[in-house]
């Protein structure tokens, strides 16, 4: 294991990140053939598993982040100190807190989920075919909260080779298996979520069997399971905080959905388009600002707040590469790559206007990106959920309402609105990264 209190920090933070983004890239790739497997099913199974995807696993995805990002802060900052019984008693105390915490999910969704399901605009076959997934979806949930921790707390301690080689492992699985259930079984959209189960049961598994014999400073002990409540509480604060961040999102996107509803498929399709180009981009950024996360905790444990401050700027200087070749890119093949997503002359024209708009912000969303995870990595992660909290719900909305209600604007307004709140949230963002409080968070 890197010490990540001494060395350059380009190099720390291009290390911890390369195994995230190769990661991240070979879950989309899986994704997208287990998206087009489940369209060969049907269009009611493509309209379920999009329903699904919106509102029960976008909410477990921001449960599964929290876990994650609670579990990086604690380890980072216990292993910057050099207090490994500490980190391995808050290892045993987040396996409980997670089970418990996905439990309670696990009980909302199993006997909710025909409300849930018909609030999101679920009928007839697609309200069937979701359901089914549903009851197979909720009995990974256990397993799904002890990896989460599992890579978390890995990537606290400064290792993200290991949960890069389990994600492949499980992803693999994911995609045999659902070769096997879905096109040769005809198991339908249950195929997707047995594959699903089984390949994060055997993750985690593996993930036990590893943290059983030992990894690095890490090993399971039978004592560290009993309760201890400050650590549990220290843990659901952190968790808490970071799981409202992805909700406060969640509920912005919601909302500008809402208002462009009444402006035609032709509009949202662009939006959707966008944003998914831009998704891409994130894909990067997000790995950069985990790793400099990483290494703010390892450093402030280790009591080098300046050096700690500086991962943060090294990973605004990285990822400011990558932005800028992505702007260029943007900017002057923006029709060129519209059309690899539609050939619809409305949607190309708002996909255009939004992608060249929205690409002058990048540069700035660099930034704000960066700083937040810098926070998270310092525990402060109910600072950076207020910030997205004021840029991207208290202005964000009620700018897009008045930019398309009272201006010239129209429906543009909207695409103005977020990005004039993308500098909005970068600007707080470093008025608070400058006054350097961030960095005096105990834990």
């Amino acid at each position: 294991m890197v010490e990540l209190d001494k060395g350059d920090l380009s190099k720390h933070i291009f290390d911890l990140s390369l195994p995230m983004v190769i990661g991240n890239l070979f879950i989309n790739i899986i994704s997208t053939v287990e998206l087009y497997l489940i369209g060969t099913i049907g269009l009611e199974a493509l309209a379920a598993i999009s329903i699904i995807n919106s509102s029960i696993v976008a909410f477990y995805l921001s449960i599964h982040g929290g876990l994650i990002n609670g579990a990086i802060t604690m380890i980072s900052r216990y292993a910057g100190r050099k207090d490994y019984d500490l980190a391995n008693k808050s290892l045993a105390q987040m396996l409980l807190f997670s089970v418990f915490v996905f439990g309670f999910y696990f009980l909302i969704v199993y006997f909710f989920k025909q409300n849930i399901l018909i609030f999101f605009g679920a009928k007839n076959n697609v309200l069937h075919f979701a359901s089914a997934y549903i009851d197979i979806l909720c009995l990974s949930f256990i397993s799904i909260s002890l990896y989460s921790v599992f890579l978390g707390v890995l990537r606290g301690a400064g290792d993200s080779l290991t949960p890069l080689k389990l994600v492949i492992i499980c992803y693999v699985f994911i995609g045999i298996l659902n070769l096997i259930f879905i096109k040769f079984f005809k198991f339908g959209l249950k195929g997707a979520a047995l594959s699903n189960l089984i390949s994060f049961s055997i993750a985690t598994i593996i993930y036990i069997l590893i943290f059983i014999k030992g990894i690095h400073f890490f090993k399971l002990k039978l004592k560290y399971f009993l309760p201890d409540f400050n650590i549990l509480k220290t843990y659901n604060s952190l968790t808490i905080k970071a799981i409202s961040q992805g909700f406060l999102n969640d509920l912005g996107a919601m909302a500008m959905l809402k208002m462009m509803a009444g402006f035609g498929n032709e509009f949202i399709a662009a939006y959707g388009i966008v944003l998914r180009l831009v998704y891409f981009v994130q894909m990067f950024g997000w790995p950069i600002g985990n790793s400099g996360g990483v290494i703010v905790g390892h450093n402030i444990g280790a009591g080098d707040l300046k050096r700690a401050r500086q991962a943060v700027i090294e990973g605004i200087k990285i990822y400011s590469y990558i932005i800028f070749v992505a702007v260029i890119v943007f900017l002057l093949f923006t029709k060129p790559i519209i059309q690899l997503f539609t050939a619809d002359n409305q949607v190309i024209n708002y996909s255009n206007y939004f992608l060249r708009l929205l690409s002058f912000s990048l540069p700035v969303l660099c930034v704000g990106l960066i700083i937040q995870s810098g926070f998270n990595g310092a525990g402060v992660m109910g600072t950076s959920a207020l910030v997205i909290f004021v840029s991207y719900i208290l202005f964000r909305i009620p700018a897009a309402y008045i930019f398309m209600n009272f201006t010239p604007l129209k429906e543009f307004g909207i695409y103005w609105a977020i990005a004039i709140s993308v500098f909005v949230n970068s600007i707080l963002f470093w008025i608070l990264f400058e006054r350097d409080e961030w960095l005096k968070k105990k834990i």
